[in-house]
């Protein structure tokens, strides 16, 4: 075989490693839902309860993805009352199918400075069905949807 070829044949395996190594990066270190804590902070978020009122709510919820757990913690403005709430949502029956997340609440746990009552619900309450919906924008930033209604920007810390 000549020079050329074999040049040719150097390029070509080149190229093949490098799409492969493109190929494995995306299938492999590229995943579609965060595999490390993922948190946001929000400020005034404005949103509906299940009793058609509206209220704000400022402070942090994080998704666990090992723990299979969502903590969240803020204060919830009703008119002109605050509400402090800290709760666990700790999750079961957890299924992913590509970027979406279904599962159980298998527990929630509630904080002694929540003041938001055993009763009520953010989110879904104890044996309700959660949806987690992952959209990612960067390395570290996902788009986050729970619930068909609650739109966050997560970020892995």
């Amino acid at each position: 075989m000549s020079l050329q070829k074999h040049i040719y044949l150097l390029i070509l395996s080149l190229l093949l490693g490098a799409l492969l190594a493109v190929i494995v990066y995306f299938c492999k270190f590229n995943p579609e839902v965060p595999q490390t804590p993922c948190s946001s902070t929000m400020n005034n978020g404005l949103f509906m309860d299940d009793d058609n009122r509206r209220y704000s709510f400022s402070g942090g919820v994080t998704w666990w993805p090992k723990e299979k757990k969502i903590s969240f913690f803020g204060v919830k403005k009703v008119n002109e009352n605050l509400i402090t709430v800290k709760r666990v949502l700790s999750l079961d029956q957890v299924q992913q199918s590509h970027n979406v997340i279904s599962a159980r609440i298998a527990q929630v746990s509630i904080a002694p400075g929540d003041s938001l009552g055993r009763n009520a619900v953010m989110f879904s309450g104890k044996g309700d069905s959660i949806m987690m919906m992952f959209k990612r924008l960067n390395h570290n930033s996902w788009l986050l949807m729970l619930n068909d209604n609650w739109i966050l920007m997560c970020t892995n810390k």
